[in-house]
C-alpha cells in the first residue's frame, strides 16, 4: 500500500471521526485526560477564571417547556468535557478497527492483519531490540495498539529488505526519537503522538439489563411463570410458536390447575425448539465429554483424552483424585433425603417473602427468557458470606444418574441447604483490607457534597442571568458487605459432565443494589430549579439578592449602599452551603463540578467517579498530613482539602459594554425539592420513571451463572478454586485495542482470558443422626457401644464453584484464522503471567457470540466471536520456560499454526 493512503479525504475523515470527544462508555480511540483537580483550596469558589469557546447546550434554565431542545454551541468544554459529549448513533472510529478494502482484498476472510510499512532512511542506523523502551503496553505486559492502523511492519537494516520486525507505532515513535529519524516518517510519528491510551473496557451495564427484565415482568410478560397461583392461573397461555420446553412447567403443585397445567406442558413438550433439542441432546453428549463449562479432564488415565487424540497435554505425575461411581440403577431406589429446616430469614433481609410484589416471585428455570447473564466483575469483599442453595432434585451429592427427575419445580419439596464462602487465608487479609478501604470511601462520600454549577449559554450570558448552582441530595451509601445470596440449581440445566465433576446452568439471587444504585431524575430537578426561581422572584427575593451585590438587568451596575440584614439574610437563605447537614450528615467537603446545560445528575455523579477525584482527594490529603518533620498537622488538612473544582465546561466572557465593567456574573445556590428514586420504594418514584415500568419491584435481582459441583474425595475442584483467587486482575478484565503477542505476528482483542469467579462455598456440615431402632431392641445387652449404634455420618454435599457462564466449547476446524490466533493468544497470555495449564484442549476454549462489553441485542446479530479458557484444576505456577515450550507447541498444533520467529 502506498504511504500516502492516510492523505485521502475519505481517510481524512476517518481519522478526523476517530479524533472527536469518545462518549462516556465504551470510546475505542481516546481517552479524557488523567484526573487531576482542577482547584483545591480553601473556601468556596465563586466564579471561574478560566474562559474559552463554546461547545455544548440544552433546555435553557429559564424555559417554560420542560422538553430538551438541540444542543447549541453555547459553552466549551472543559478539562473533561468528554464525559459530557453528545454523539450521534453509531460509532465512526470504527473504520480504523476494518482493513481498507484494497488491503481486504489480499487477504480474503483475515480481518486482522499489520498492513502498514514505517518508512526508514535509507542511511538510518540499525534497529536494535532497545529493550528499555517500551511502547503503550496492557497490563499483561504485551505490546499494545489502539487500532489496526497502529501495527506497523519496519526494516530492521534500512538497506535490508529481509529482516521484518513488528512493533506499534508507540514504541517506533520512541525508538525513532532515539535514533534520530524524524523526517522520514513525520506522518507516521504524528499518527502515534495521536493514539490513545490503553483503557479498560467495561462490559454491559448490569443495572439497565436488570431494569429492561423487570419492566418486562411489571408489564405481565412473566406472569405465566410467577410462583402465585392465582396470578399463574389468570396468565394467557403462550402461542404454540413461541412455547419453549421446560420441565419445570409441564405440571404444577396444584391438583385443580393439574389438567390445564398438564396439556400445555405436553404441547410444550411437541415443540421442536433449540431448546428441546439441547436438553434432549445432554445424556449423550455428556458420555462423550463436557458441553459447556467443562469439568476437569483426566487425560493421563483416560485413552480418549491423550495427547494424540485431541491435542491435550497433561501431567502424567498427577494422579487421579476420584472417579463417578457407577450410576444408579433405574430400579434402585433414591436414597433417603434429610430435608433441613427451612432458614429463618428476618424481615430486614432483601430476602423475606413479604419483599416480593406480584408477579414475583418465578418459578426457576421455568422462563424461555432466563435472568440477566452476570458477566460484571464482583470484588471480592461483595461476595455473599453465606449461600443458600435451593436443591429440590438433590443434585448436591454429585452423583451419576440414568435418569434425571422430571417433576416440576413447584411440586417438589425445597430443599435448602446453607453455604459459606471459603477463601484461602492470603486472600482473606485482602478481602478484609479491601472491605476496610471501601467502608472509608463511603464515609468520605457520604461526607461530601457535591454541587453541579450550571455553565450558562450564549443566551443566557448575553441577558446577563447569574450562573446557577445546585446542591445534590445526600449521597446513598453503596453496601460494602453483603450478608447472604441464594443459588437456584436443577437437572434440567446442567451443562455438562466430566470425569469428576459436573457444571450446571444456575439461577443466583443477589441484593437488588448490589449491582444497580438509586437514581435522580433531571426533569424533576430542573422543574423544581424553575419552580424555586419563580417562587423567589414572585416573592421579591431574587431582586434582592441581585441588588445586594450591584447586579442589574444590563450587568454590573456598579458599588451599592450598605446591604441591609434583612438583604444579607436573604442571600444567605438561598446560598445555604450544606443540606446535608439536614438530614444528620456532617459535611466535611464540597466537590463543584463545572458542567454544561444539558448535563444530568446522575451524568454528573458518572463523571465524577470516573475522573478518580476521590483518589485524588486522598492524595491531597496524604500531602497535606505530614509536615516536614513528618508530625500530622490535621488543620492543614481542613483548610487546603476542604473543596474541589472539577471543571467539565466552560462559559464564554461576560459581554463587553461602555457602561458595564467587566466582571464576573453573581453566583446563586439554590436547594430544589427533589430526591434519589429507587423503585424498590414506590414513594420515591417520580412519575417521569414510572412510564418505565410501575414500581414496586423486588430488593432482590436473579442472575444466570455455571455452577460446578465435584465428586466425593476429589481436590480439583478446590485446587481450581483457589487458582482464581490467586489469578492476576487482568485475568478478569477487558481491554480497548489489540495485544501483538509473539509468535503471532497478526493483533489479537485483548479479552478477559478466564471466567469471572463469584465464590466458593462450602457447605455447612449437618448434625449426624443416631441411627433408628426398633422398640425394644438392644434393651438388657451390656452398656458398651455397638457399631450399629453410632450416629449415621451426613451424607455428601459437594462444594459449588460459582463462575461466570461463558458459551460452549469450541471446535478448532470451523474456526477462523483470526479466531485460531485468538485462542492460541489466551495459552500465551496465560504463559506470560508464569501459569502452566496442564490440561490444555479444545474442550477447554468455551466461544460466546460477540463480546461481554456489548449488549445482547447487538451480540445476538454479531458475527465476532469471544473466548475464554476454563477448567484449571491442574494449573499451576511454572519454574522454567521448558515447561511452557510443550504446552505452546500442543496450542499451535491444535489450529495448525506455524509460525518462524517472531522478531520485535
Amino acid at each position: 500500500m502506498k504511504r500516502g493512503f492516510l492523505n485521502t479525504p475519505k481517510a481524512k475523515k476517518a481519522v478526523e471521526e476517530a479524533h472527536q470527544p469518545p462518549a462516556p462508555e465504551p470510546t475505542p480511540v481516546l481517552d479524557p485526560p488523567s484526573p487531576v483537580l482542577s482547584s483545591l483550596a480553601k473556601g468556596k469558589e465563586k466564579a471561574t477564571d478560566d474562559q474559552n469557546e463554546d461547545v455544548d447546550g440544552d433546555v435553557q434554565l429559564g424555559s417554560e417547556s420542560g422538553s430538551e431542545s438541540e444542543p447549541e454551541q453555547d459553552t466549551a468544554a472543559g478539562a473533561y468535557g468528554a464525559y459530557f459529549a453528545m454523539h450521534p448513533w453509531g460509532d465512526p472510529s470504527q473504520t480504523l478497527h476494518r482493513l481498507p478494502p484494497a488491503v481486504q482484498k489480499l487477504y480474503g476472510t483475515k480481518k486482522r492483519v499489520i498492513f502498514r510499512q514505517w518508512p526508514r532512511d535509507p542511511k538510518g542506523k540499525p534497529l536494535l531490540p532497545f529493550a528499555e523502551l517500551k511502547g503503550k503496553s496492557t497490563p499483561n505486559g504485551f505490546a499494545w495498539g489502539a487500532t489496526l492502523y497502529d501495527f506497523y511492519h519496519v526494516r530492521r537494516l534500512p538497506a535490508l529488505p529481509g529482516a521484518i520486525a513488528m512493533m506499534p507505532g508507540s514504541k517506533l515513535a520512541k525508538v525513532m526519537k532515539e535514533l534520530g529519524e524524524l523526517e522520514t516518517a513525520k506522518d507516521e510519528l504524528e499518527w502515534a503522538e495521536a493514539e490513545a491510551d490503553p483503557r479498560e473496557v467495561p462490559v454491559t451495564d448490569m443495572a439497565e439489563l436488570v431494569e429492561a427484565y423487570e419492566r418486562r415482568a411489571n408489564i405481565g410478560m412473566f406472569n405465566l411463570y410467577s410462583t402465585i397461583d392465582a396470578i399463574r392461573e389468570s396468565a394467557p397461555k403462550r402461542p404454540r410458536i413461541l412455547t419453549v420446553y421446560n420441565q419445570h412447567l409441564a405440571g404444577d403443585s396444584s391438583d385443580e390447575e393439574g389438567g390445564e397445567a398438564g396439556e400445555e406442558g405436553e404441547e410444550a413438550e411437541g415443540v421442536e425448539d433449540d431448546a428441546a433439542a439441547n436438553d434432549e441432546g445432554k445424556g449423550k453428549e455428556a458420555e462423550d465429554g463436557p458441553e459447556a463449562p467443562p469439568a476437569e479432564e483426566n487425560a493421563a488415565a483416560d485413552e480418549d483424552d491423550s495427547m494424540a487424540g485431541d491435542g491435550a497435554y497433561t501431567d502424567p505425575n498427577v494422579a487421579l483424585d476420584a472417579r463417578w461411581p457407577e450410576p444408579e440403577s433405574e430400579d434402585e431406589p433414591e436414597p433417603p433425603v434429610s430435608i433441613p429446616p427451612p432458614p429463618v430469614i428476618p424481615v430486614s433481609s432483601p430476602f423475606h417473602p413479604s419483599h416480593y410484589p406480584p408477579p414475583w416471585p418465578f418459578i426457576p428455570f421455568a422462563n424461555p427468557q432466563p435472568p440477566v447473564l452476570l458477566q460484571k466483575r464482583i470484588p471480592l469483599h461483595l461476595l455473599p458470606q453465606t449461600l443458600y442453595v435451593h436443591d429440590p432434585y438433590n443434585l448436591l451429592p454429585a452423583r451419576q444418574r440414568k435418569k434425571e427427575d422430571d417433576t416440576p419445580w413447584l411440586s417438589k419439596p425445597d430443599i435448602v441447604r446453607k453455604y459459606t464462602l471459603s477463601l484461602s487465608p492470603a486472600v482473606r487479609k485482602q478481602v478484609e483490607e479491601a472491605r476496610k478501604k471501601a467502608e472509608e470511601d463511603e464515609e468520605m462520600k457520604a461526607r461530601t457534597l457535591v454541587i453541579m454549577r450550571f455553565a450558562r449559554t450564549k443566551e443566557q450570558i448575553n441577558n446577563f442571568e447569574p450562573r446557577i448552582e445546585v446542591p445534590l441530595p445526600p449521597y446513598q451509601r453503596r453496601p460494602t458487605k453483603v450478608e447472604e445470596g441464594h443459588l437456584y440449581i436443577s437437572p434440567v440445566s446442567k451443562l455438562g459432565t466430566g470425569h469428576h465433576s459436573v457444571v450446571y446452568k444456575a439461577e443466583l439471587e443477589l441484593p437488588r443494589d448490589l449491582l444497580t444504585e438509586p437514581k435522580l431524575c433531571g426533569i424533576c430537578m430542573r422543574n423544581s430549579m424553575r419552580e424555586e426561581i419563580q417562587r423567589l422572584k414572585d416573592i421579591g427575593r431574587w431582586h434582592r439578592m441581585m441588588h445586594a451585590v450591584g447586579w442589574g438587568p444590563k450587568g454590573y451596575v456598579g458599588p451599592q449602599p450598605p446591604r441591609s440584614q434583612a438583604d444579607i439574610d436573604c442571600l444567605d437563605d438561598v446560598n445555604d452551603p450544606s443540606i446535608l447537614e439536614k438530614d444528620g450528615e456532617i459535611v466535611e467537603r464540597e466537590i463543584t463540578c463545572v458542567v454544561p446545560p444539558h448535563a444530568t445528575p446522575n451524568d454528573t455523579l458518572r463523571a465524577i467517579e470516573k475522573v478518580g477525584i476521590w483518589d485524588a482527594f486522598k492524595e491531597k490529603i496524604k500531602e497535606c498530613v505530614a509536615s516536614p518533620e513528618g508530625q500530622a498537622d490535621p488543620s492543614g488538612v481542613k483548610q487546603i482539602a476542604n473543596e474541589a473544582i472539577v471543571e467539565f465546561a466552560r462559559e464564554g466572557p461576560e459581554p463587553r459594554s461602555t457602561s458595564t465593567p467587566i466582571v464576573s456574573a453573581p453566583l446563586v445556590r439554590i436547594n430544589p425539592k427533589f430526591n434519589y428514586q429507587n423503585p424498590c420504594y414506590p414513594e420515591t418514584v417520580c412519575p417521569h420513571k414510572q412510564f418505565l415500568g410501575p414500581p414496586p419491584v423486588p430488593r432482590t435481582a436473579k442472575f444466570e451463572v455455571a455452577a460446578k459441583l465435584s465428586i466425593q474425595h476429589d481436590r480439583h475442584l478446590a485446587r481450581e478454586a483457589e487458582n482464581y483467587q490467586n489469578f492476576p486482575e487482568h485475568f478478569f478484565e477487558h481491554w480497548n485495542g489489540y495485544n501483538l503477542i509473539p509468535p503471532i505476528h497478526d493483533p489479537v482483542p485483548v479479552n478477559a482470558l478466564v471466567p469471572q469467579f463469584y465464590g466458593y462455598y462450602k457447605p455447612v456440615k449437618e448434625k449426624a443422626k443416631p441411627k433408628h431402632k426398633s422398640k425394644g431392641e438392644g434393651e438388657g445387652e451390656g452398656d458398651g457401644e455397638d457399631e450399629d449404634d453410632k450416629p449415621a455420618p451426613p451424607p455428601y454435599l459437594s462444594p459449588i464453584l460459582l463462575l461466570e457462564h461463558c458459551g460452549t466449547p469450541i471446535d478448532p476446524d470451523s474456526l477462523s484464522i483470526d479466531d485460531q490466533h485468538e485462542c492460541t493468544s489466551l495459552l500465551l497470555r496465560f504463559h506470560e503471567a508464569g501459569w502452566l495449564h496442564e490440561s490444555f484442549a479444545a474442550r477447554n476454549i468455551l466461544a460466546q457470540k460477540g463480546s461481554p462489553t456489548e449488549t445482547p441485542f447487538m451480540r445476538e446479530g454479531s458475527e465476532q466471536l469471544s473466548f475464554r479458557m476454563i477448567d484449571f484444576g491442574r494449573s499451576r505456577e511454572y519454574k522454567t520456560s521448558g515447561e511452557r515450550m510443550m504446552e505452546e507447541g500442543v496450542a499451535l498444533r491444535l489450529f495448525g499454526l506455524h509460525h518462524g520467529a517472531f522478531m520485535r
